[in-house]
Parts: structure tokens; sequence; C-alpha cells
């Protein structure tokens, strides 16, 4: 047993030494458990940016690539409430979520609560609106499975701002 609290111990120190927290570790491994349920890929930024650029070259792909940012959110979103349970707490989800920025093209994460609403403000390494949109997407079909509408949204290059709100509030 003490075997496995050294290795603990040494994991948790490197971690620190990467400028991740204990609790940075704990929700990379929810993370981790949820990204198995939807089969992810890693590639680098200006790689996914290409894809995308070539993707969307026409109007009607396009539109068939949000489509399926959407259905993948609603698909993220399903998984999540599996492991948070029915109805899921959006604002400790976006917290275990934050730990993405510092391994990711999402650079900063931040919310702001404001009344029964959500601020989510996102600033990333992406370089195009069109990719914006298509996280855009990705949220809302999230979003619409865990009960709430996307009020507002701010799609920049780089950068994306909503507004989520219950649903029928």
């Amino acid at each position: 047993m003490s075997a496995l609290a050294t290795e603990a111990l040494e994991v948790a120190c490197d971690a620190i030494d990467m400028g991740l927290t204990p609790r940075d570790l704990r929700d990379l491994i929810v993370i981790l458990k949820l990204a198995s349920f939807i089969d992810p890929v890693l590639l680098p930024m200006d790689v996914v940016e290409k894809l995308v650029a070539i993707a969307s070259s026409d109007a009607e792909t396009l539109d068939s690539l949000i489509r399926d940012f959407k259905q993948l959110g609603a698909r993220t979103a399903s998984a999540t409430m599996s492991y948070y349970g029915a109805p899921a707490d959006v604002e400790e989800i976006l917290k275990t979520l934050t730990v993405i920025s510092k391994l990711s093209a999402f650079k900063e994460v931040k919310t702001a609560r404001r009344d029964e609403a959500l601020e989510i403000s996102i600033i990333g390494s992406w370089k195009t609106e069109v990719t914006s949109k298509l996280i855009k997407a990705f949220m809302m079909g999230a979003f619409e499975i865990l009960g709430y509408d996307i009020k507002e949204a701010y799609v920049g290059v780089g950068s994306l701002k909503v507004l989520v709100t219950p649903k029928g509030k």
C-alpha cells in the first residue's frame, strides 16, 4: 500500500510542477472518463483549422458540419449526465471542464453568474470564426440536453461568449 501512496504523491508533485492542482487532476480523470464515450482524437490546432477550412468550403457542407458538432455536443452532454446525474449541475461541470484550458486550444474559460443566467467566455488559440461557430454549435447541443438555452452568443476569431439560462426562463 505504501508503494501506491508514494506513486500517488509523485504524480501529484509532478502535476503541481506542471501548474496543475490536485483538483485539476481529479477533473482531468473525470474528463478522460467522459471522453471515452465519444472517442476523441487528439490533433494539433493548425491541422484542425485546415480540416475545418476544407470541410466548410461551401455552405451546404458547413451546415452539415454545424449539425454534426451540435450532435456531438448532445452526445457529450448525455455522457456527462450519466456521470453527474440528471439534472446536471452546469456550474460544477464547467468547473471540471476549465482544466481543459490548461491542456487544449481553450486557453481561458471563465464563468460568471448573471441573475438566473450563466455567462461563459472562452478564449482559444483557433484562428477562424468558422471554428468558433462550430464550438458554439457543440455548446448548443450540449446545453440543450442539459436543460439550458443559449440566449445570447458572441462569436469571434479565437473567442466565444454565451449566456445560458435554464429552459423556460
